[in-house]
C-alpha cells in the first residue's frame, strides 16, 4: 500500500552551535529545505559570544526551537539536552558548520523504517588538500552485518549525517564527555544489538577546518587512548567472537584517504600556528 504523508513519523534535527556566525545561517537553511511541517530543528546556542544568536533569530520558521546557554556547557551536553527536548520518535544529528543535502531527511526517513541508525556519504569541503574545492567520502555501503566488526577498528560514519530512533537510546544522555563522542554512542549501540546501515549516498557536506578537534596532530592517539572506546572495542570483540570483516578495496581506499587529509589539516596548523 502506498504511504501517505500522514505516514511518514517526524523527525528532529538537532544542531549545537558554539561561535558560528559564518556557517549557521547556511546549516539552518539547508535542513529547512528538507524538513516537513510537523518536523523541527532544535538549536542550542552553546555560550555564543559573537553573533550566532543574531543570525539565528533572524531565520522567521514556526520549525525551529532555539535554546542557549551564557556558559559553555559542551556539545555532549548541549546535544543530550536537545535530545531530552525533542519531541519526535526520529532524530537526525547537524552539526552547525556542516550542511544537509535537501533529499537527506527523506533518505534518512526511509532508511530507518528498518534500522535503528542511519547514515550516508559526504561531500568534503572547507580545507581540502592540493587547494581542491570539494571531495567526497568514498561511496561505500556498509549493511548492518558488517558494522560490528569495522566498529572494533575505525569509525566508518560522518556525524553530520547521522539519524536513528530514539527508541535505539537508553536515555536522553546519549553522549557522553570523551574524545569521539559519536564514536562512543555508535559502540554502545552496536553492543545493544542495534542495526546501523550506511548508505553510498551522499546526503551531506562536512566542512574540514584546521581547527577542529579531530585535525589535532595527537587526535588519532587520544582516541586510540580512551578508555570508553577501548573497554566497548574490546566488548564488541568479544562478542564477535572470531568473525573477520575482509577489507575490501573501497574501506582501505577511503580510511587512507582520510588519514592523508587529517594529516595535511594537522600540517597547515602546525604551519600557520593555528
Amino acid at each position: 500500500m502506498a504511504r501517505t504523508l500522514q505516514d511518514y513519523e517526524p523527525i528532529s534535527v538537532l544542531i549545537a552551535a558554539k561561535n558560528a556566525q559564518d556557517t549557521i545561517s547556511f546549516c539552518i537553511r539547508s535542513a529547512l529545505i528538507g524538513l516537513r511541517a510537523k518536523d523541527e530543528v532544535l538549536i542550542f546556542l552553546d555560550g555564543c559570544t559573537d553573533n550566532t544568536h543574531r543570525l539565528v533569530a533572524a531565520i522567521t520558521d514556526p520549525r525551529i526551537q532555539v535554546f542557549s546557554s551564557k556558559a559553555g556547557v559542551g556539545r555532549s551536553s548541549a546535544r543530550n539536552f536537545l535530545i531530552e527536548n525533542s519531541k519526535s520518535p526520529l532524530i537526525a544529528i547537524l552539526d552547525a558548520d556542516d550542511f544537509a543535502l535537501p533529499w537527506r531527511f527523506a533518505f534518512s526517513r526511509r532508511l530507518l523504517r528498518r534500522n535503528d541508525a542511519v547514515f550516508g556519504s559526504a561531500f568534503l569541503f572547507g580545507s581540502l588538500p592540493y587547494g581542491l574545492p570539494l571531495a567526497l567520502t568514498y561511496p561505500a555501503k556498509i549493511l548492518p552485518r558488517l558494522v560490528p566488526q569495522i566498529l572494533q577498528t575505525r569509525n566508518p560514519f560522518v556525524h553530520s549525517t547521522a539519524a536513528y530512533r530514539r527508541s535505539a537510546l537508553e536515555d536522553s544522555s546519549a553522549y557522553e564527555e570523551v574524545i569521539a563522542e559519536d564514536y562512543a554512542l555508535w559502540l554502545r549501540m552496536a553492543i545493544q544489538g542495534k542495526t546501523l546501515r550506511r548508505s553510498r549516498l551522499p546526503i551531506g557536506g562536512y566542512r574540514l577546518s584546521p581547527v577542529q578537534l579531530s585535525a589535532a596532530a595527537n587526535y588519532q592517539q587520544q582516541v586510540n587512548e580512551c578508555t570508553v572506546l577501548r573497554s566497548r572495542k574490546l566488548t564488541l570483540k568479544e562478542q564477535q567472537g572470531v568473525k573477520r570483516v575482509r577489507r575490501t578495496f573501497g574501506l582501505v581506499f577511503e580510511e587512507e584517504f582520510l588519514k592523508s587529509l587529517r594529516r595535511f589539516v594537522a600540517r597547515i596548523s602546525r604551519d600557520h600556528q593555528i
